[in-house]
């Protein structure tokens, strides 16, 4: 979700395994949204939100953001889920953006939770994505990353998902979240081959 030349990107031609049955087991609905632990009136942003899966899981739930501000680098894949929301009845909420996690189109200390779904492992540099989410972030606002966990067993060969290579593990990630100077750096369950880590702006 950076640049056209960086191979870590996903293929807008690969679209429909984003909503596949396999990774709504995968990445449950539920498990996104005990996860993000909404809140009433929030305003989100779902950053890489391609075909809007994260944000469809937050629209669906008991609490849904009062707005959510989905950011994709793909125009592709940013046309594909404006179709998708056309028929939701809280379609309107959404508003979807070109642009990437290193430079938001977002103003700043606008948003109380920021989602990085399936995309912390794209990033060239990942510490300007967490400075832009920083920005972007109210004070006390939360992060949280759902991403491809690196298995015990580097010797399987991986069936879905980035290389071994482009994958960030958990440590990484939380080291750098806590680099960036977020802190209640906490982990979350219910994700299979993925892990979920939030964070709080100071």
């Amino acid at each position: 979700m950076s640049h056209s030349h960086n191979e870590k990107v996903f293929d807008p031609k690969n679209a429909a395994r984003l909503d596949s049955p396999e990774r709504q087991e995968r990445i449950p609905p539920g498990a996104i949204i005990e996860a993000a632990q909404l809140v009433s009136g929030y305003r989100v942003a779902d950053i890489g939100s391609g075909t809007g899966y994260f944000s469809l899981a937050l629209l669906n739930s008991s609490t849904p953001p009062a707005a959510i501000e989905a950011v994709d680098s793909s125009s592709e894949m940013n046309s594909y889920f404006k179709k998708r929301l056309e028929d939701h009845p809280l379609g309107t909420r959404v508003s979807i953006h070109v642009g990437h996690g290193e430079k938001l189109p977002l103003g700043s200390s606008s948003i109380d939770l920021l989602i990085m779904g399936n995309v912390f492992h794209e990033f060239e540099s990942p510490s300007e994505a967490l400075r832009e989410a920083t920005r972007v972030l109210r004070s006390e606002g939360r992060i949280l990353i759902v991403d491809w966990a690196i298995p015990a067993d580097r010797s399987q060969p991986l069936e879905l998902g980035p290389p071994y290579e482009h994958r960030r593990s958990e440590q990484e990630v939380k080291q750098s979240l806590i680099e960036a100077g977020f802190s209640a750096v906490q982990l979350h369950g219910g994700f299979k081959d993925s892990y979920g880590i939030s964070a709080r702006k100071p």
